[in-house]
C-alpha cells in the first residue's frame, strides 16, 4: 500500500493528532532555572562574577538588593526541583 502525499511530498495524515500528555508537559517544567545554576557556579567559583555574567543575572532578576547573585533565590530553586 502506498502512502498519498500531498503537493510538497509529505504524507497527507487521515487522522487527527493525539492531544499532548499534560503530566508530560508539566514534567518539561520542573527543569532548575538555569540563572540557578548560574549563580551555583559562581558561588563554587567555577564562573567568574564578571560583567556580562552580572548583566545576565540582572536581566533576569537574579541579583540581590546589593547587586550580587542572589544566593537565597537560588537555594529555593534548587530545592523546588529536588
Amino acid at each position: 500500500m502506498t502512502q498519498q502525499l500531498n503537493e510538497y511530498g509529505f504524507p497527507i495524515i487521515e487522522s487527527e493528532p493525539e492531544p499532548p500528555d499534560l503530566e508530560q508537559i508539566k514534567s518539561i517544567w520542573d527543569a532548575i532555572d538555569p540563572c540557578a545554576f548560574v549563580c551555583y557556579s559562581i558561588q563554587i567559583q567555577a564562573l567568574p562574577f564578571d560583567a556580562k555574567v552580572k548583566e545576565t543575572l540582572d536581566a533576569f532578576g537574579w541579583l540581590n538588593s546589593e547587586g550580587y547573585p542572589d544566593y537565597d533565590k537560588m537555594r529555593r530553586e534548587f530545592a523546588r526541583v529536588v
